[in-house]
């Protein structure tokens, strides 16, 4: 396929325990601990609040969003442990449903 299709992103470090997902749905910030979230935007999902969200963050920002607004992105093993770049056709798509 042609590069033009593809798109360079940036991956945040992620720990045991924490997941990268990627934003499937604008999300405003109703409340003060919502994380806002644009379509396309990668999340650090720092830990779970309970099964429909979790604790993550969007660059500088901190804060709650739910499940439903994200896709988890299935890493690497060497990605994992470092921030890398990666090519987005690099990335598997994790749906459990």
């Amino acid at each position: 396929f042609p590069l033009a299709y593809v798109e360079r992103v940036t991956l945040p470090s992620a720990r045991t325990g924490q997941k990268v997902f990627l934003a499937i749905e604008d999300f405003p910030a109703g409340k003060n601990e919502d994380l806002e979230l644009s379509k396309g935007d990668i999340v650090l999902g720092l830990e779970p609040v309970n099964d429909s969200w979790w604790r993550g963050k969007n660059g500088p920002l901190k804060g709650i969003f739910p499940l439903s607004m994200v896709d988890e992105l299935e890493l690497h093993d060497g990605l994992r442990s470092r921030s890398a770049s990666a090519c987005s056709s690099s990335l598997k798509m994790r749906s459990d449903s």
